[in-house]
């Protein structure tokens, strides 16, 4: 990719993800990387991490330019609480609470990690690492502050690749079925069972999956053809968000936690492009 044209791309990215400055990570200061505390520049993407700790991914087309640049690929880091309701509630982050030992750097090479705290001042952290098998996650509730019910960590990837895509006539659907023909999902469940879906699909994942999944591979012209796959290890699981039934392409919601009575020190969630 020429200079320039990485340069525009990423300032596109800042833009549309209409990020500020205004938290404690440490800023990136080379443009066009404002707002953003890490950034990776990748053969099929663009990752970055704000300063506000929101993680953002622009798939790239061929000639390494962003395929849609309103309509990233979006993660984030959640605390969840169980309440003695059984209900589950995401804790909001304190922005300000944000910390790190580290500089705001340019496709590190070393693991990068930070803190922070959400409402009820639990607190938490998070290490994110690089290498040729993809990008590396692992995270922790360190302190459970003022609160008493269970907490949780997970990481949340959110897909939505035909976002905006009309499909409210029949000549709609027609080219969304055309455009779809050789999108697909493939999850391999817990016990090492694979199960593919067309995107079109309409499925319960949470019903149809109540232990969740260890991993799940995403291809899609939307994305030009790229392979994303989400990898859990061993201790730890990958669950569905959505509710009720929904075409595949709708439901691409995915919750990373560790399981019950494993090490968080030593699960990860695995981001690969291929």
């Amino acid at each position: 990719m020429k200079r320039t044209s990485l340069f525009v791309a990423v300032a596109a990215l800042v833009h549309f993800s209409g990020q500020s400055a205004n938290a404690d990570l440490p800023n990136l200061t080379k443009e066009p990387w404002f707002g953003y505390f890490i950034g990776f520049s990748d053969r099929d993407i663009l990752l970055g991490i704000t300063t506000k700790a929101e993680g953002v991914i622009h798939p790239l087309d061929s000639r390494k330019k962003f395929l849609r640049l309103s309509n990233p690929i979006n993660f984030d880091f959640q605390v969840l609480e169980q309440t003695s309701d059984e209900k589950v509630v995401r804790k909001t982050i304190n922005i300000q609470s944000l910390a790190t030992e580290q500089e705001a750097e340019i496709n590190p090479e070393k693991p990068i990690s930070f803190t922070g705290k959400v409402t009820g001042d639990a607190a938490f952290a998070v290490t994110v690492a690089h290498d040729r098998d993809g990008y590396h996650f692992s995270g922790s509730v360190t302190d459970k502050g003022t609160l008493t019910d269970p907490l949780e960590f997970g990481i949340d990837f959110k897909f939505d690749p035909y976002l905006g895509v009309s499909m409210n006539s029949k000549d709609d659907r027609e080219k969304f079925e055309k455009m779809a023909r050789r999108d697909e999902l493939e999850i391999v469940t817990t016990k090492g069972e694979k199960v593919k879906f067309d995107i079109d699909d309409e499925v319960d994942f949470q019903k149809k999956f109540p232990e969740g999944i260890s991993s799940m591979t995403l291809e899609t012209v939307r994305y030009g053809g790229t392979d994303f796959k989400l990898i859990a290890s061993t201790g730890s699981k990958i669950s569905f968000v959505a509710e009720g039934t929904n075409p595949v392409h709708k439901a691409l919601d995915f919750l990373w936690t560790v399981n019950s009575g494993a090490n968080p020190a030593e699960e990860k969630l695995t981001f690969a492009a291929d």
